[in-house]
């Protein structure tokens, strides 16, 4: 058997396809547009302990059939039948609205993302976490420098499309020391990491455990294999202590970016070796 487009007559008892084109065909239905409606295609709360259960914006239809909902990360929050939301944590979440088909009336889905942001503010003390850098991502200053904490994933496995793989899912040759996935469990960032200590140091095609492990990265926040990324990391920890002097001073200061300055008097985007003015205070960069 085989699909083919067309119309079938019969001749002497004998069917005859005549094939037609997509132009040629014009399908009409009598069943009408329900016109669901529902909240903008991406909303924004943040995450605080004892948050009530809300309506963002109740979904409307002409339909006859009830419209159902859904939330494809619960971690970060529910819905129930009536759309009523429950926040439970930072993270993000599709929600969908539906509506089955009826006698009258079409199926319909409308979705939103809602993107739950934790309270952190950058600093290694109250880091960003990976819903809050997808969200501020190419949203903050090229220069700026920001701690984020988030589980190591695995590796970008496809630099063309970012796709991450855990490292037990590769080939031992396509395992790279070169980028990490760094997430949630359900979201990732694509996390670039420069040659050097930082590299040997968290890398898993060097060392593998460090998969699952929680980790404190300081770098840039913006687009890295096509996906929202930190690049330029030039600070982690394992501990919430940072381990250059350079993460260290930023800690102390209880802020991000740094006002990173040559003895000059020249603003820098990051840190060079030796001599460094950051937040005012002189750090000399091994």
């Amino acid at each position: 058997p085989c699909d083919v487009v067309g119309i079938v007559a019969y001749r002497n008892g004998a069917p005859v396809i005549y094939p037609l084109s997509e132009d040629d065909i014009t399908i009409k239905s009598t069943l009408k547009d329900p016109e669901l409606s529902w909240m903008a295609k991406s909303e924004e709360v943040v995450y605080r302990e004892g948050q009530t259960t809300f309506v963002m914006n109740k979904a409307k239809s002409k339909s006859d059939a009830a419209i159902t909902y859904e939330s494809s990360n619960t971690d970060a929050a529910t819905i129930d039948a009536t759309g009523n939301i429950t926040v439970v944590g930072p993270g993000i979440t599709t929600l969908t609205a539906s509506v089955a088909r009826t006698a009258t009336y079409l199926e319909d889905v409308a979705t939103a993302t809602l993107y739950v942001r934790s309270e952190g503010e950058g600093t290694i003390a109250n880091p960003y976490l990976t819903v809050d850098a997808i969200s501020l991502n190419d949203g903050i200053t090229k220069d700026d420098y920001v701690w984020v904490k988030a589980t190591i994933m695995g590796i970008i496995s496809n630099t063309s499309t970012g796709a991450y793989s855990k490292i037990e899912d590769l080939t031992e040759d396509k395992i790279v020391a070169t980028n990490l996935a760094v997430g949630d469990g359900h979201d990732y960032l694509a996390v670039q990491l420069p040659a050097g200590d930082i590299r040997t140091a968290l890398n898993l095609k060097d060392t593998p455990d460090n998969q699952g492990k929680t980790v404190w990265l300081l770098g840039q926040m913006m687009k890295y294999c096509g996906v929202p990324g930190l690049k330029n990391v030039k600070d982690y920890s394992f501990n919430g202590v940072p381990v250059t002097s350079v993460g260290s001073v930023i800690t102390s200061e209880g802020n991000a970016p740094a006002a990173i300055y040559t003895l000059d008097g020249v603003r820098q985007s990051k840190a060079v070796k030796g001599f460094n003015i950051i937040n005012g205070k002189k750090v000399i960069v091994k």
